[in-house]
């Protein structure tokens, strides 16, 4: 338990464990960094104020709830940052609560189970909030459908390929693009099944390379081919691309 004041906490070993909670904040600015040595029981939960929570390659297998404070609005001046790093392996999406910005960062690799998760829009003093999947870092969902509320900042590579070509990643905000969007799609005419991004706020930056994996024999396309990408807000032209050949061909 963290006094109701300003903390700074570096944990790098031992045990943290607790009956409800490993770590438990009262009110005030926070920053955690927990390195990969400590062995994590019980909920995370920080308090109201602007707190930053680094988990370097920990494993928060029986951690859970990551819960950032307040709630994942940027208007009461609470801005809470979770920072995933190193990490590799398959979290559930609802288990990180309350965060204005979630960033994978330094090598993470992660599955998301379930069918949301929710997090910040916009930006502070020009930092972006939302879900930050950086350079380097990797993304996928168990789920056949995902749903971002928040905004997304993609730089990195985000998957949907599960062999499966009807799946959806939608984000509820804003996505500003780069990085890589693979996507299971059947090859044949402009009727056939694919996975989708679906933004319903605007696109914007780019280009985000589309990877394709053909699940089909190949045919014509019509009019304007099979839809990928929705985006229901503004898009520039050049957002988003397809790197020569803009496939991987599973058929061989």
């Amino acid at each position: 338990s963290l006094p109701g004041v300003a903390n700074t906490v570096d944990l790098q070993g031992g045990r943290l464990d607790g009956a409800a909670h490993a770590m438990l904040d009262g009110p005030g600015n926070t920053a955690v960094t927990i390195g990969n040595a400590p062995q994590l029981v019980g909920s995370i939960a920080l308090g109201a104020g602007s707190d930053r929570l680094s988990l370097t390659g920990s494993n928060i297998d029986q951690v859970p709830t990551v819960d950032g404070g307040d709630d994942a609005d940027v208007a009461d001046g609470f801005i809470d940052r979770l920072s995933l790093s190193g990490m590799t392996g398959t979290q559930p999406a609802a288990k990180f609560v309350n965060w204005e910005q979630i960033a994978l960062s330094n090598g993470t690799e992660l599955t998301f189970t379930g069918s949301a998760i929710s997090t910040g829009t916009g930006q502070v003093a020009g930092e972006p909030m939302g879900l930050l999947v950086n350079s380097g870092t990797t993304l996928q969902f168990d789920a056949a459908d995902f749903t971002v509320q928040g905004d997304l900042t993609q730089a990195g590579s985000v998957s949907l390929i599960n062999a499966n070509p009807n799946g959806s990643l939608t984000v509820s905000g804003d996505y500003s693009g780069g990085g890589w969007l693979s996507l299971d799609t059947v090859f044949r005419d402009s009727s056939s099944l694919s996975d989708r991004l679906i933004v319903q706020g605007t696109a914007r930056g780019g280009p985000t390379l589309l990877n394709l994996n053909n699940l089909g024999p190949g045919a014509a396309t019509s009019g304007n081919g099979i839809l990928l990408v929705e985006v229901q807000g503004l898009s520039p032209a050049g957002a988003f691309a397809l790197p020569a050949p803009g496939y991987r061909d599973v058929n061989g």
